[in-house]
Parts: C-alpha cells; sequence; structure tokens
C-alpha cells in the first residue's frame, strides 16, 4: 500500500492498488509527496511481541474459565461465597489458580497458554444450585 500526504492541508491518501504519484496528483490536485513505509525499530517490534504475547496468555486463562463457568453459574458462585458454602468457595479457589498461573507467567517470559495443569472446575453447575438448594 503506498502512502501519500499532502503537506498544506495534511490530507492523506493511502492507496492499496500502489499507484504512483502521478495518479495521485492527477486525481486529487497538487502538492502531494509519497510517505515511505515506517519500519519498525527494535523497540517496538519487542514491544509488539511482549503485548501479543500478554494478550495470548490472558485470552487463554479467560477461555479455560469460561469454557467451564460463565455467566449464571458466576452468579452462583457469589451467592455461595457470601453464603460460605464449600462447592462455591472451591470454584473460587480454582479460578484463582488460573488467574494466579497467568500472573506468574506474564511476569516470566512463558508463552505457554495452556492452563490445563491447574486442573478441572471442581464443580458443574447443577452442583452448585444443589448446594445453594435451587
Amino acid at each position: 500500500m503506498t502512502h501519500f500526504r499532502r503537506d498544506s492541508d495534511n490530507f492523506e491518501v493511502q492507496d492499496s492498488l500502489d499507484r504512483d504519484l502521478a495518479w495521485v496528483i492527477a486525481t486529487y490536485g497538487d502538492g502531494f509527496v509519497e510517505v515511505p513505509p515506517h519500519i519498525p525499530t527494535a523497540e517496538e517490534l519487542a514491544v509488539a511481541a511482549e503485548t501479543k504475547r500478554i494478550d495470548a496468555l490472558w485470552q487463554g486463562a479467560h477461555d479455560y474459565e469460561y469454557a467451564s463457568i460463565s455467566g449464571s453459574a458466576i452468579g452462583l458462585v457469589a451467592i455461595g461465597i457470601m453464603t460460605g458454602k464449600p462447592k462455591c468457595l472451591a470454584v473460587q479457589a480454582w479460578v484463582a489458580a488460573i488467574w494466579t498461573e497467568y500472573y506468574a507467567r506474564k511476569a516470566g517470559a512463558s508463552t505457554d497458554n495452556d492452563f490445563t495443569n491447574v486442573g478441572s472446575c471442581p464443580y458443574t453447575v447443577p452442583e452448585l444450585m444443589a448446594e445453594l438448594g435451587l
């Protein structure tokens, strides 16, 4: 993609067909210059890679938790925690273990997005409902 800018008014044209400056001037008028493509620095590449690593870690932790407990189950857990129900407290501890693992991996250089080492959610939604008398 070529990128052109007219300095007088900062009007920019990005052309995905990679046409030349003559086409831009003929189409949009005089005063345009071709803007060279940005070449990222080593620091910019490192920041982008680290951001991508952390995003992937977060997504892995979130997806693992969400696959077992989401929506109304979160509400059940919250009610059970407030009332001291053991199964709900166990699910809360399991969720905390996932996110403790996430933060440990985030602090290091891990690219392992598999959180199955935390184990499965200890109780199902029907078990939580039964514990709460629902």
